[in-house]
């Protein structure tokens, strides 16, 4: 029964996942105060971890309640100071931002130090992330595992070989048939119950090591906190016009192009007809301009430079409307992996509003982006 038992567990962890990363913060449930009781447990967390002065967890903690309770102002605060503090000055900006759009009573109070610092790392650049002590931990870890497993599986294998070499050996003995079979036959089951012992010993061993390992990786999982949030631009709907319209307007600025060379073509024909009409005058032959072949040229060559005109006018209009809606629509950041706090939407919108003064009046064109 003991063996049995002993290559179950051989067999779950031998063929269990290398030693994972880090958990996700919980997920936000439908119960709040589950979330609260939840998010003041990463909150203490985070104030524990900034005291020792690793920010990057501390960092991790604050995310994590605000990915349960968004609408924790302090943990807003501590979380900026601490992105703040790691150089992380991109998602710094953010969550001042956030803070100083908050409308709420308690947040009037803390603007003033969120306008100070953002003003100061204004246009600064991210520092790299300070090495993670546990990553090397992990590795370490996945290592010491690999090892135990493998060698779980080797020992089963000599133990599988001594197996049917003990087989062997006693059929052997039998075909032998010399000597005394029984005290030959006991000494061959002594050694093998030996070296059998032994192994089990060694394997029971092997298997407290998985187990407890397979315990500290699972208390870590628990413990760990969120990953890294990644995001990719996405263009808005007025950009992906404005985008539109310059490639629109490519299309007839190459229109314009062709009318251009097609005008020049018909104006080099123009003058060879001239020539031939200058010639039949010259042989006094009669030539009438309203019925000549130069007049219904003339004619062509200033419909082809009127068109070429309004063609380049609306290229003009088409490709600076496109330029102007690429640059007023922006693009969306968009999260593709990892927890983060929810960002507020980006508006893009114009209004006409009327402007009246001592002096003047009229219509002010204002744009949000």
């Amino acid at each position: 029964m003991k063996l049995k038992t002993l290559l179950f567990f051989a067999i779950l962890l031998t063929t269990s996942t290398a030693w994972a990363g880090k958990l996700h913060c919980p997920k936000a449930s439908t119960d709040d105060e589950e979330n609260r009781k939840i998010a003041r447990r990463y909150f203490q967390m985070g104030k524990q971890y900034a005291e020792k002065g690793d920010h990057r967890k501390s960092a991790e903690s604050y995310e994590c309640v605000l990915k349960l309770v968004p609408y924790s102002l302090n943990a807003r605060v501590l979380f900026a100071k601490a992105l703040d503090s790691l150089g992380q000055y991109t998602r710094a900006r953010e969550q001042y931002e956030l803070i100083i759009s908050d409308m709420t009573d308690d947040a009037e109070s803390l603007k003033p130090e969120a306008r100070t610092r953002l003003a100061a790392i204004k246009g600064l650049t991210d520092k790299p992330l300070p090495k993670d002590e546990e990553d090397e931990t992990d590795e370490a870890a996945s290592a010491e595992l690999k090892k135990q497993q493998d060698r779980v599986r080797q020992l089963e294998l000599e133990r599988e070989k001594e197996k049917k070499e003990l087989e062997r050996r006693l059929k052997d003995l039998e075909k032998m048939g010399t000597g005394n079979l029984d005290a030959q036959r006991k000494a061959l089951l002594d050694e093998f119950k030996r070296k059998e012992a032994e192994k089990m010993k060694e394997m029971e061993e092997r298997i407290r090591r998985l187990q407890e390992l397979e315990r500290l990786a699972a208390e870590r999982l628990r413990n760990a906190g969120p990953p890294k949030p990644v995001y990719k631009e996405v263009p808005t709907p007025l950009r992906k016009i404005g985008i539109g319209l310059m490639a629109g307007g490519l299309l007839v600025g190459v229109a314009t192009a062709g009318a251009g060379i097609y005008s020049y073509m018909e104006q080099v024909k123009f003058g060879e007809v001239t020539t031939d009409d200058k010639k039949k005058w010259a042989r006094d032959e009669a030539v009438v301009w309203s019925t000549s072949k130069s007049k219904s040229l003339y004619d062509s060559i200033n419909t082809i430079n009127g068109v070429t005109i309004a063609l380049g006018v609306v290229t003009g209009i088409v490709l600076g409307s496109g330029v102007a809606l690429y640059f007023i629509g922006g693009s969306d950041r968009v999260l593709v992996s990892g927890s983060v706090t929810p960002e507020p939407p980006k508006k893009t919108g114009w209004q006409l509003l009327p402007s009246v003064g001592p002096e003047a009046a009229g219509f002010v064109l204002q744009t949000t982006w």
